[in-house]
């Protein structure tokens, strides 16, 4: 038997004016290696939510506002951070 739920991808980011320490290093060996290839690095953290869809129903807005919550409140700081979320239905087995 199937369920249905709901699936939230949620990717933290630094903002681009706060230093990272760990792309910076990952850039300066990967240019080591391969010199005069990569234009940058970025780093970020992605959290997979899954989500109880008798609380959204098929209301994907609702869903998002709830993980937008989740993530001003616990997952990001605010003052060097930023993220971006994305919803989607997802069947598991």
């Amino acid at each position: 038997m199937t369920s249905k739920q709901l699936e939230a991808e949620v990717t933290v980011t630094l903002k681009p004016e706060v230093l990272d320490p760990e792309a910076r290093a990952i850039h300066a060996k990967i240019d080591h290696e391969f010199p005069d290839q990569l234009r940058s690095v970025d780093t970020a953290r992605i959290f997979r939510l899954s989500l109880d869809k008798d609380s959204f129903g098929d209301d994907l807005d609702k869903a998002e506002a709830f993980v937008d919550k989740v993530c001003s409140r616990l997952l990001v700081n605010p003052v060097s951070e930023t993220y971006s979320i994305r919803i989607f239905d997802s069947t598991e087995g």
